[in-house]
C-alpha cells in the first residue's frame, strides 16, 4: 500500500531552492519500506529500496550504490539492507544483504502463499559487511520456480533484512 509520495526537485526561483527534506506522517506504523526513484537520462533510472525503516528517524540518502548510502540516525532495531539485481529477474538473481550487529547464515525464499521455495547459504560477508547469494530461480527440488513475486528473508542469530523478488521468465 502506498502511504505517501513526495517528489523532491533541486531547483527553485531566484535566490531560492525547494525544500530538500520531505516529511511523512505515518500514524499507526512502526516501520515502513522506502522506495526512491533516482532519475537518469534516456528513460533509465535507479530504484533504491530501503526496507524496515523505523518511524521517527531521519534518513540521509545518497544516490543508490551501497547500503552505506542510507545513513540512519536514531535507528533502534535496525534490521538491515536488501538488494536484488536484476529485479525483476528472468533467470538468476544476485542477492545482497547487510545487517547491523547480526550475523547471517542463510536466506529463505517464500512464495506469496508462505511456502518456502528455497533456502540458500549466504557467502561470508565481504569487507563492507555485505552478504551475497545467487538464486537461479529454482526450487529446492531443482525445478524452475513459476513466475511471480517471492519474499526473501535473511536468517541468522537475530532478525535479518527482507525483500521481494519478481521472477518473470
Amino acid at each position: 500500500h502506498l502511504l505517501g509520495f513526495r517528489e523532491v526537485e533541486a531547483h527553485g526561483g531566484f535566490s531560492s531552492q525547494n525544500q530538500m527534506d520531505p516529511h511523512f506522517g505515518l500514524p499507526g506504523r512502526s516501520t515502513v519500506d522506502v522506495r526512491i526513484f533516482w532519475p537518469g537520462s534516456d528513460g533509465v533510472h535507479i530504484t533504491q529500496d530501503i526496507l524496515a525503516v523505523g518511524v521517527g528517524q531521519k534518513l540521509t540518502v545518497n544516490e543508490a550504490g551501497t547500503p552505506l548510502d542510507a545513513a540512519r540516525e536514531q535507528a533502534p532495531g535496525l534490521r538491515g539492507f536488501f538488494r536484488a539485481a536484476p529485479n525483476p529477474a528472468s533467470r538468476g538473481v544476485r542477492i545482497e544483504m547487510a545487517t547491523t550487529g547480526v550475523s547471517l547464515a542463510r536466506l529463505e525464499i517464500y512464495d506469496v502463499s508462505g511456502r518456502r521455495v528455497r533456502s540458500l547459504v549466504l557467502d561470508a560477508p565481504d569487507t563492507a559487511g555485505i552478504y551475497h547469494a545467487e538464486w537461479e530461480g529454482l526450487s529446492e527440488e531443482g525445478r524452475p520456480a513459476p513466475n511471480g513475486l517471492y519474499l526473501v528473508r535473511g536468517i541468522g542469530e537475530g532478525p535479518g533484512p527482507s525483500g521481494r523478488i519478481m521472477l518473470l521468465r
